[in-house]
């Protein structure tokens, strides 16, 4: 496989196989963050590794604080809808719209969309979730450094077989994170994945979100 094939077939998974990732395999894909670009080689970004009983304890206290009703409080806040241009407020909800006709979810279903909210916290029964954090006083520039760390991790488990999910659901409630994984108040949570082997059967696999043309992204100037 070469790297644009890769680019271009990954996709965010939502359902995973009962399927452990072999230590080399998943040392291979986390090893790819090392080598993203950073600013000015500052290298700030820390990737959590999270398995087994402690994945399954953040998800637990999660489900828990969402079943409370507890409010999300993400460290970086999350900006309120009408916030957005209009043009990328309908990309947003059509792709909502779109995404839930896989798992028959109507949006008048209140229900069944708080259980697929619920899944999220499970990181979609994948065996591995990652949290990708920066120290807390570090400058929003840093925050790019983190995409390219993302990034290269995305293609690297897409080239081993592997599907991801990037998960902003997923530090919803940093402080459950940071009191299961013994981090202190100066670790800010940017963003979670979930990774492992794709339920190729599951219907919600075979959700693609559009993308926009190139012509319309990119702007030539001579």
């Amino acid at each position: 496989m070469n790297d644009r094939y890769e680019i271009f077939t990954r996709n965010s998974v939502r359902a995973y196989l009962e399927k452990e990732i072999p230590q080399d395999v998943l040392q291979r894909v986390i090893e790819t963050a090392c080598k993203s670009p950073s600013w000015s080689n500052t290298q700030p970004v820390k990737v959590h590794v999270v398995t087994g009983e402690k994945k399954r304890r953040i998800s637990a206290k999660m489900v828990e604080a969402a079943k409370n009703g507890e409010p999300i409080h993400p460290d970086i806040p999350l900006p309120p809808n009408e916030s957005w241009p209009e043009e990328m407020l309908l990309r947003m909800q059509e792709h909502a719209r779109e995404r839930s006709k896989f798992v028959n979810i109507k949006r008048e279903d209140k229900e069944k969309r708080f259980q697929f909210q619920l899944k999220m916290y499970e990181f979609f029964d994948a065996p591995v979730a990652l949290f990708f954090t920066l120290h807390r006083d570090l400058p929003n520039w840093s925050l790019l450094d983190v995409g390219f760390a993302m990034q290269n991790v995305m293609i690297a488990a897409n080239m081993e077989g592997l599907g991801t999910c990037p998960q902003v659901s997923a530090v919803y409630y940093p402080d459950i994170v940071r009191e299961v994984l013994g981090l202190d108040e100066t670790v800010k949570i940017i963003v979670g994945m979930a990774i492992g082997y794709p339920d190729t059967n599951a219907s919600i696999n075979q959700y693609r979100a559009k993308r926009r043309p190139v012509d319309e992204m990119v702007f030539w100037h001579e």
